[in-house]
């Protein structure tokens, strides 16, 4: 099944195949997959396309996976995870000097620290106090 889905990801945009599609076939996976699988197998996928999809359409959807995955009504657990996903993603980045998308990875959580986490935080503060 993951044969099918990764190669779609290399035509978005160029056939019928939207992002949507292709994310509907992830989610499909996604479903079939052990929920303390799920992440390493984001890891898998979103690092597949980083290497060997270069194209915008391609981080296009990693980006629309992650909000959809994570961002879409977040909760603690939901950013902690994908905080956790990105990290490690750019560690392995690092070891396997593949820095041509360690920018790329980093942008986005900066992004998902800052407008996301940041301010579950806040409004975690001032709902029970600080610490």
């Amino acid at each position: 099944m993951l044969k099918p889905l990764i190669d779609d990801v290399s035509y978005i945009g160029t056939t019928n195949n939207t992002i949507t599609s292709v994310y509907n076939q992830l989610l499909e996976c996604l479903d079939n997959t052990k929920p303390e699988k799920r992440d390493s197998f984001l890891n898998y996928i979103f690092t597949f396309i980083l290497l060997h999809h270069k194209s915008c359409e391609s981080k296009q959807f990693i980006w629309q996976v992650i909000k959809e995955e994570f961002l879409f009504e977040p909760t603690y657990e939901k950013l902690e995870r994908c905080v956790g996903l990105l990290n490690c993603m750019i560690v392995e980045f690092h070891r396997r000097k593949w820095i041509q998308h360690v920018a790329w990875l980093r942008e986005h959580l900066e992004v998902i620290c800052d407008a996301y986490l940041g301010v579950y935080e806040l409004e975690k503060m001032e709902q029970n106090g600080d610490i």
